[in-house]
């Protein structure tokens, strides 16, 4: 199974990409070499993907990276017992010349590999649907042979 996370925001690599392209386009008249060097990097960033990936045993993962599709990373074993699903909200807020906020909230659904006391985690994947991950954790923790659990962490005792 393979997970890619989330590249971020689609409006600021798209801007940016276009930016460079025109750029480029610019210096390949005026300074060939430079503009090709800067066509070659764009194509290399928007390549350029990462993500998570489960063994076909379901006993190791690894994190990667992928340029032109070719995978690199370390497997690893699974140190975490449980998969969950934590609910997250994501505020974004803009404000005008005057001051003026404008704010979006998306609540987010994110399956997490955790440790047996919930404080190490390792994200998944991430879903607008509540009921969408919490399927994909089921999925999940049956290929890895773990269970699912709710996020409950525990309490650290105190030391005074």
């Amino acid at each position: 199974m393979i997970f890619y996370f989330p590249i971020g925001s689609i409006y600021m690599p798209v801007m940016f990409g276009f930016a460079g392209l025109v750029t480029s386009i610019a210096l390949i008249q005026t300074y060939p070499i430079w503009g090709f060097m800067l066509m070659l990097g764009l194509i290399i960033l928007f390549m350029t993907r990462s993500g998570l990936e489960l063994s076909s045993d379901g006993k190791s993962f690894r994190l990667f990276r992928s340029i032109f599709g070719l995978k690199y990373g370390k497997w690893q074993q699974i140190p975490f017992t449980v998969v969950s699903v934590l609910s997250k909200s994501y505020t974004e807020s803009f404000y005008s010349r005057t001051n003026r906020s404008i704010s979006d909230s998306n609540l987010k659904h994110e399956v997490y590999f955790l440790s047996s006391n919930h404080r190490n985690k390792q994200f998944i994947c991430s879903f607008q649907n509540s009921n969408s991950a919490v399927e994909k954790a089921k999925e999940i923790a049956s290929f890895c042979h773990l269970k699912t659990e709710k996020y409950n962490p525990k309490r650290i005792s105190s030391r005074r």
